[in-house]
């Protein structure tokens, strides 16, 4: 080997070591008080958006792969609209070495989401599905979601549990909603996409029986009840679904959706709608 290999190689594997010196470095502090204390402060200010105030406190746990967060709040010009309570997240540290992100635990007591902010948000559903590993949500629970008149028209509390997994050529969800504040009501979602050729599985159910959530929504004063189902399994490339909806008395609606993947994405819809 000549000398300027050795060389190079002398570098490259100081180099290495000064990284893994680095990280386990920084792995340490992460664990300490003051070490919490800066990554909260940190995280808070990389999440918010230009006008907005986030607050983190009460970091605690093995930070990052199995923590817990007493309280995170958001603020705007106009005061807090979100608070979560006792959060919780844990990851696995052996999936990230295969290069993968598995997020075992999802969790949070409580959140009130009293009322959508003054400024516009930054976070796209587009910006999370091109993270750049393939992600899967074991589960995520939150036992109360309560959800301020100013967001859907009235207040409503529910529990929430769902998972999900998206990598290159897949993705799954399943989500249960079902309200907690002593009034009928539920939503349930299913989602799988997988093979070669990829099928699409897509399920939905929503049930709305005291009709007030749509009757606020379209400010009418005569309760709505909801019911909606949305079912369909196929070829992505030439998928049909159905969706049957009933607004009470006021409306029917029964339809086909379709995609055709040949060329580019292409979406149809037809169907039949009936209002009083």
């Amino acid at each position: 080997m000549s000398g300027k290999a050795r060389t190079a190689l002398k570098l490259a594997g100081g180099t290495l070591l000064g990284l893994v010196l680095a990280l386990a470095l920084a792995f340490a502090l992460a664990q300490t008080p003051p070490g919490r204390a800066w990554l909260a402060a940190a995280l808070a200010r990389a999440i918010a958006d230009p006008g907005e105030r986030i607050t983190v406190t009460g970091l605690a746990g093995l930070v990052p792969f199995d923590m817990t967060v007493e309280r995170i709040e958001a603020a705007d010009p106009a005061g807090t609209y979100l608070v979560i309570d006792h959060a919780a997240l844990a990851i696995a540290p052996s999936k990230l070495l295969a290069g993968r992100i598995a997020v075992r635990r999802l969790s949070a007591r409580a959140i009130d989401f009293v009322r959508p902010p003054t400024t516009p948000t930054h976070l796209s559903l587009a910006a999370l599905l091109r993270l750049p590993l393939p992600v899967r949500l074991d589960a995520l629970r939150i036992d109360r979601l309560a959800l301020g008149a100013a967001v859907i028209g009235e207040p409503v509390a529910a529990s929430l549990s769902a998972s999900a997994g998206f990598g290159i050529g897949r993705a799954a969800a399943e989500l249960d909603l079902r309200r907690i504040d002593g009034t009928s009501g539920a939503a349930r979602f299913h989602l799988a996409l997988a093979g070669a050729p990829p099928v699409l599985d897509l399920a939905g159910d929503v049930e709305e029986p005291s009709g007030r959530l749509l009757a606020d929504l379209l400010g009418k004063t005569e309760p709505l009840p909801l019911a909606l189902h949305l079912a369909g399994k196929g070829p992505f490339a030439d998928w049909q679904g159905r969706l049957e909806a009933r607004a009470g008395a006021e409306a029917t609606l029964e339809a086909a959706f379709g995609i055709r993947g040949d060329g580019g994405l292409n979406l149809s819809a037809s169907g039949d709608a009936r209002v009083a």
